[in-house]
């Protein structure tokens, strides 16, 4: 009963950790439009992944510009997901206040298969920016990022 509780828990903050942006309260004027595409909380993340492993990795020009096309591709992929997990919280929430063990259960079954289709695209993205990196980078990611033996690392287990 442990397990059970304990993976639900790694799923609903794994779920919450990737649903809880919050949307912007108004639609912005076209003035401020630039800064609200800078500021929108996923594409912030996005543009510091790409300054990070700029940094690290010393990527070029090119090779930003694809990292940039990648991320943006795997954001897209997983907005659905983001939905689908954010409903599924929200009916997980109301399954446990009505006491319904069979529907919790169901529910989390559920989210699992969903968190695992999360993970592989992460994984597949990861896949494709190691892919446009020269040997040298290679090394270099496996080492910052810690991806040289799993798509989470090797830490902790």
């Amino acid at each position: 009963m442990k397990n059970k509780i304990a993976i639900f828990g790694a799923s609903l903050l794994m779920a919450g950790a990737l649903v809880a942006q919050k949307a912007p309260a108004s639609s912005p004027t076209p003035s401020q439009s630039s800064s609200a595409v800078q500021n929108h909380p996923r594409r912030a993340w996005q543009a510091r992944m790409v300054k990070r492993m700029t940094e690290r990795l010393n990527l070029t020009q090119d090779q930003q510009m694809r990292v940039k096309g990648i991320l943006k591709e795997a954001r897209e992929q997983n907005q659905p997901m983001r939905a689908q997990l954010r409903d599924e919280r929200m009916a997980l929430r109301n399954a446990m206040k009505t006491d319904s063990l069979a529907q919790i259960d169901h529910i989390t079954q559920s989210n699992a298969a969903l968190n695992a289709k999360v993970e592989a695209n992460h994984v597949k993205t990861m896949a494709k920016i190691y892919s446009i990196l020269t040997p040298d980078q290679k090394a270099a990611f496996d080492h910052e990022f810690g991806h040289g033996g799993s798509a989470r690392g090797e830490k902790g287990v």
